[in-house]
């Protein structure tokens, strides 16, 4: 395997892995929030 080869494939897994990433995190954050404003909407005003 050539060295351009290798940073090329490790610059797609890092790539991959950001984008795999940051979809998990706002999936988190979704959930989160989610559940803040469901128990804030169960409290009566």
């Amino acid at each position: 395997m050539l060295p351009f080869e290798i940073s090329d494939f490790l610059q797609g897994v890092s790539v991959w892995l950001a984008f795999y990433g940051a979809a998990w995190w706002s999936q988190v954050i979704v959930r989160f929030f989610w559940r803040v404003f469901d128990a804030a909407s169960d409290i009566p005003s």
